[in-house]
């Protein structure tokens, strides 16, 4: 017999064989699938009423007043989330307490408000908080990389406080929480009103985006935008004019860079502001601004935000007048401390007065003196010596004309003090090497700083 033939006939057999091992292997697969998804929910339910979970949660969002109590289910956890002395913005209140009924669901599967995920929790936080709609929920999604997400959106909410009415119209918030500190939030409403005996404040739809590197540490590094498309400000009795501006922006990126050497890191802050229209009498009409800052000890910031920050507690178990003695000293070491590196800041300013261009850009420079912090002195004299200070203005002239100051500018620009170039009036002056150039004339400062340096026996 051919040995094909053979093959034939053994091919059916070999193949039922094969069909019911693989029957048997996706039952054992399907069967073990099973079994995890339905034990995965208790065992999570299991790690979120250990404390390990709790202390993981108080670094993440750098509350270190926050409790979770929770009667576990096997699907699902229902309980309380408490924060006592919360801390808002780097600035803790002792005297707050922040509540919240929770409903938790245990993953791996998730139903939310954007529909069904994986993730290990899935959470649903009411605030019980003065002015919160009751029906208000915080949904928050705990992902298997250890990172969480918050989501809130709600048609109103009106903040308690005393004398003063706001409220926030069509509220959304979106908080994401990284494993490793970062930390995103972004927060806009459709209108905020803000309203006291006096005056009525509004606000068209503003946005805030705030990012930090780790809110454990401080707001810094990080960056803050943000956007209002107008602002009207009115009195309650109808008096006062309306005043508002169109179009708010404002940028701020503060970033850690190596210090000189390599040692220790810096602050480079990066700011901007810009407004597109002014409403009412006043004579500014647009504005412009930008700001550059270089080279301030980053540790040295933290630690001053961190004094500040716990200011407050410290009135519980010091005298007043001892906390502020206390303040006023760390407030010195931290100005020695950055004036014994140095440091470089510039502004430059673009603004529309009654319809007239105005430019400004202001640079310093800051060499640094390292006997700052051992001498616990800088003199007035040492430091205008070394200090490096440049000012470039220029004003379109017509915003003199027929002003009480046109007489002073004609008379300073035959001075020299002042420079006319066809329409603008402009001024340059620079301090350096102890000396003053105010428009390429030299004025020597030496006699006036060997008056201010003290004589030493």
């Amino acid at each position: 017999m051919p040995l094909n033939a053979v093959k034939l006939r053994a091919s059916p057999q070999l193949a039922e064989k094969l069909s019911t091992t693989m029957k048997k292997l996706l039952f054992l697969t399907g069967a073990t699938a099973l079994l995890l998804l339905l034990l995965t929910p208790a065992l999570i339910g299991l790690q979120l009423a250990d404390a390990s979970t709790q202390a993981q949660l108080q670094a993440m969002t750098g509350q270190p007043g926050l409790q979770l109590r929770l009667d576990n289910g096997w699907f699902g956890s229902r309980g309380e989330v408490e924060v006592t002395a919360p801390v808002l913005g780097g600035v803790e209140y002792p005297d707050l307490v922040l509540r919240a009924s929770v409903e938790l669901q245990h993953g791996p599967l998730l139903r939310t408000a954007d529909g069904f995920g994986t993730g290990l929790v899935a959470a649903a936080l009411r605030p019980d908080i003065q002015g919160v709609p009751a029906d208000s929920v915080i949904d928050v999604v705990a992902g298997f990389d250890g990172a969480l997400h918050a989501r809130l959106a709600t048609p109103s909410w009106t903040l308690p406080g005393s004398g003063t009415h706001t409220t926030l119209d069509t509220l959304r918030l979106a908080l994401d929480i990284a494993p490793s500190g970062p930390v995103s939030l972004t927060l806009e409403s459709s209108e905020v009103r803000i309203r006291d005996e006096f005056m009525a404040l509004t606000l068209e739809a503003p946005r805030v985006h705030l990012h930090s590197e780790n809110l454990a540490r401080s707001p810094l590094p990080g960056t803050l935008d943000v956007e209002v498309a107008a602002i009207r400000m009115t009195s309650q009795d109808g008096q006062a004019q309306t005043l508002g501006l169109q179009g708010l922006r404002v940028e701020h990126v503060a970033s850690a860079v190596p210090g000189v050497d390599g040692r220790g890191q810096t602050l480079s802050l990066q700011q901007r502001l810009a407004i597109d229209a002014f409403d009412g009498p006043q004579p500014v009409t647009q504005l412009r601004m930008e700001s550059q800052l270089d080279g301030i000890d980053l540790d040295a910031i933290v630690n001053q935000l961190t004094l500040l920050r716990d200011a407050q507690p410290l009135l519980a178990v010091m005298p007043p007048a001892e906390l502020e003695a206390y303040v006023a000293q760390q407030t010195q070491d931290f100005t020695l401390r950055v004036a014994s590196q140095p440091f470089t800041a510039r502004t430059q300013l673009d603004l529309r007065y009654q319809d007239h261009p105005v430019q400004a850009e202001l640079e310093l420079r800051w060499p640094g003196e390292p006997t700052a912090l051992s001498q616990r002195r800088v003199s007035l004299a040492r430091a205008l010596r070394v200090l490096h200070l440049s000012l470039n203005l220029a004003v379109n002239e017509a915003v003199f004309a027929g002003g009480p100051y046109a007489p002073a500018v004609a008379t300073y620009v035959n001075q020299g003090l002042l420079l006319r170039e066809q329409d603008t009036i402009r001024l340059q002056a620079a301090l350096f090497d102890g000396s003053l150039n105010l428009n390429e004339q030299r004025i020597a400062l030496e006699p006036f700083l060997r008056f201010l340096t003290p004589v030493t026996p």
